[in-house]
């Protein structure tokens, strides 16, 4: 998938740097990026009810807060998902 990514944005200018990583902990430095997109990555997580207080519930809101420490203050986070009933299951997320 990163490698069609690059293909992508070859001929953008500025080129962005893109890399793939595996999460906790993100690779990176805090207050390191301006955005975040995180493409089919919520249905992935792994289930803990003890992060979220949701028997069985997926990992989201460890992610966002993992993904928001390296963005840089007024920095944004774009996730997509498979389908709109997914994206509603991650509701919490903006409360």
């Amino acid at each position: 998938m990163l490698a069609i990514a690059q293909e992508v944005v070859s001929g953008y200018d500025p080129m962005p740097r893109l890399r793939a990583c595996r999460f906790p902990p993100l690779p990176f430095e805090g207050a390191t990026f301006d955005g975040v997109y995180a493409a089919q990555v919520l249905h992935h997580l792994e289930d803990s009810g003890a992060v979220s207080g949701r028997l069985g519930y997926p990992r989201t809101l460890e992610y966002v807060r993992e993904v928001a420490s390296v963005l840089k203050p007024g920095g944004l986070i774009a996730l997509n998902t498979c389908t709109r009933d997914q994206l509603k299951a991650y509701w919490h997320l903006t409360q």
